[in-house]
């Protein structure tokens, strides 16, 4: 778990594709990550992800690799939740 008992989330980017990241109701990111192993963010409750292309990235929880959100070219938008 992250720091505190709540959420770490990571971005590990295969491709570049747009995506935002909501922290608790607050958008801390939006735009094209870096190729690779990206900054992670804590939170206390939630994180939303959107992206339109769900296959350019894997997503790490708490350190945990998680996979891709979705598909190539799929259009999410995916909560993560205590």
């Amino acid at each position: 778990p992250a720091p505190g008992g709540g959420l770490q989330i990571a971005i590990d980017a295969r491709e570049r594709a747009f995506v935002k990241v909501i922290i608790d109701g607050s958008l801390v990111f939006q735009g094209l990550p870096q190729l690779g192993p990206n900054p992670t963010w804590n939170a206390g409750k939630s994180i939303v992800i959107e992206t339109a292309n769900a296959g350019a990235f894997d997503v790490l929880v708490n350190g945990e690799r998680r996979g891709a959100p979705g598909e190539r070219n799929e259009k999410v938008r995916v909560t993560y939740t205590l």
